[in-house]
């Protein structure tokens, strides 16, 4: 096999993620800064309860941190291991303790435990119902050629990343109080460049990520109160990352508050312009700002699919 240049290979990758400046905007962000902390009143997000699925480490743990910090009513964690959910539960609410927060262990798979959660949160939370709905929990497979990748592990991808966040969509929508059907309620689809972009090493993952991506975007068609943003939250050294062999020092990863600070922004008043498009956490928010016009003009812009 012939030599790979894997530094072009990674400035061609990310020139096609839009993760090179003036692909999209100038300005690639790794840290947070203070257009999207969350505290700035224009982000607030007081009164709103909000459900993460992941919600108890990394990428999802930050975003619940942060929609703490913007005031959530109520934050609702969902993960698979009891002991982490608690131990994440307890930590936030000795730093937040004007948010409530709710923790349920469950798999996104078993539809059943879904709807148990949805029905035993919403008899707990302000107005019984749920405001912010965070798709973050993921699958992530082996790495593989597309037709000698086992067809279980797309199964299994399948399962989690499209199906399970259906049940998820379908429970956050249509078992909602009828007093809230005329209020607005935002779907976060924590998504990946992987899903446009190919990537060797997340083979049936990219897949299932333009899968529900382009699910969400269609519930979005369907559901006139119903906002949807769909976003790559960066290159964040979290376990799964660290289930394919990397460490903190392989990447220049980004910081995990990064996403946190910047699902908060998505989901105020500052980030409506970008309703229903495909964005990246990286992007500076002022910059983005610019294409307001642009946006308006061309439907088709920051969209997963194909332009003709």
């Amino acid at each position: 096999m012939a030599d790979v240049d894997w530094e072009a290979a990674t400035r061609y990758a990310n020139n096609l993620a839009g993760l090179l400046p003036g692909t999209v905007v100038n300005t690639i962000r790794k840290q947070p800064y203070p257009a999207i902390d969350p505290s700035k009143p224009s982000l607030s997000a007081a009164g709103k309860n909000v459900l993460i699925t992941g919600g108890a480490t990394g990428i999802g743990f930050a975003i619940a941190r942060s929609f703490a910090i913007a005031g959530a009513a109520t934050v609702v964690l969902v993960a698979r291991r009891a002991n982490v959910l608690e131990e994440a539960a307890k930590k936030l609410s000795a730093e937040f303790p004007k948010t409530t927060f709710l923790y349920y262990s469950a798999s996104l798979t078993d539809s059943e435990a879904i709807t148990k959660l949805f029905r035993a949160a919403r008899q707990i939370v302000p107005r019984n119902d749920i405001d912010i709905l965070v798709t973050n929990a993921a699958n992530f497979s082996s790495s593989g050629g597309a037709f000698t990748l086992p067809v279980e592990v797309y199964r299994n991808a399948f399962e989690t990343n499209v199906i399970g966040n259906i049940y998820l969509g379908r429970e956050f929508m249509e078992s909602a109080p009828a007093s809230s059907k005329d209020t607005e309620k935002i779907l976060l689809d924590v998504s990946s460049t992987g899903a446009y972009v190919h990537y060797s090493t997340t083979q049936a993952y990219g897949v299932t990520k333009f899968a529900f991506s382009r699910v969400a975007m269609q519930a979005a068609q369907d559901y006139p109160n119903l906002r949807v943003h769909s976003f790559h939250p960066g290159a964040i050294f979290t376990d799964s990352v660290k289930g394919f062999g990397l460490s903190e020092d392989s990447v220049d990863f980004d910081d995990v508050n990064l996403p946190g600070q910047f699902a908060v922004w998505l989901a105020s008043e500052e980030g409506r312009f970008l309703r229903n498009r495909f964005v990246l956490a990286n992007w500076d928010v002022n910059e983005l700002k610019s294409l307001h016009d642009e946006l308006d003009n061309d439907k088709g812009k920051l969209v997963l699919g194909m332009r003709m």
